[in-house]
């Protein structure tokens, strides 16, 4: 059985203050872990909801959780739905014109989870080399841009709701190969050893990322508020011993605040 909870579906009223006065912020994620995940007691937990409630609280904010779809984030965000993202989103050009990141929390390269009797490919041009191979990606996904645009064939990528479906592909042979962060595939071996899937470190061209929280391109007063909390807690004891929890080394990349 996979170590994973189903979607919860979360309705708000968009509210910007509570019954009781209290500001909220309203936080979407999407089920990938170890960056944003349900655990076994109905916490939503994970490297950027942990980090989320630690600024918010400094910032004097409630959060009201709302899940999504990994593909579905970014147009909640542009519809005024959810006020912050925080689930390891990637940074890239092509969302910078329509979005503003904080300062990065963590860098990661791609991997590849595969099957059992499956061999793990190493690069892209395994990849495409391997004609049998059919490659599962989160629909919206820095990995999915990334075998578009340098050719894969479209009819050999199933694209996935979240972490859960893609991991269920690889288990029932739907999909042989399974791409994301290489944390996440190791957090999924990990937790589902029964699967004996294998883990490989992409090399080759992949992408390595960096992630983060995004908003609004409204909101730069409250991304500045979150950098600078952000700024003062990222490398300290207290985030290392966080992060630890979630499988990360606790090494800080260089701030950059990102227009």
């Amino acid at each position: 059985m996979l170590f994973f909870l189903p979607p919860i579906f979360l309705t708000w009223t968009f509210l910007t203050f509570d019954e009781e006065g209290s500001r909220v912020l309203r936080v979407g994620y999407s089920l990938e872990a170890p960056y944003a995940f349900v655990d076994s007691k109905g916490r939503i937990t994970g490297e950027a909801p942990e980090i989320a409630r630690v600024v918010s609280e400094r910032l004097g904010y409630e959060i009201q959780w709302r899940q999504y779809g990994f593909s579905a984030l970014i147009p909640a965000l542009l519809l005024n739905q959810i006020d912050v993202i925080a689930s390891g989103m990637f940074i890239t050009e092509e969302r910078l014109e329509r979005m503003l990141f904080s300062i990065p929390t963590y860098t990661a390269p791609t991997g590849f989870l595969a099957a059992k009797g499956v061999e793990a490919p190493r690069s892209f041009l395994e990849l495409l080399g391997k004609e049998s191979l059919v490659i599962s990606v989160l629909a919206g996904s820095v990995e999915l841009d990334f075998l578009l645009d340098a050719g894969f064939p479209e009819e050999r990528i199933l694209q996935v709701l979240d972490t859960y479906s893609g991991t269920r592909s690889v288990a029932n042979g739907s999909s042989s190969v399974f791409i994301l962060t290489l944390p996440s595939v190791r957090w999924i071996a990990q937790n589902n050893k029964d699967y004996d899937f294998q883990v490989q470190a992409a090399q080759g061209g992949f992408p390595t990322g960096r992630g983060a929280f995004g908003f609004s391109l409204k909101s730069e007063k409250l991304r500045d508020q979150w950098n600078s909390v952000l700024a003062g807690y990222l490398g300290s004891e207290d985030h290392k011993s966080l992060i630890r929890r979630f499988g990360f080394s606790g090494e800080r990349p260089l701030p950059r605040v990102y227009q």
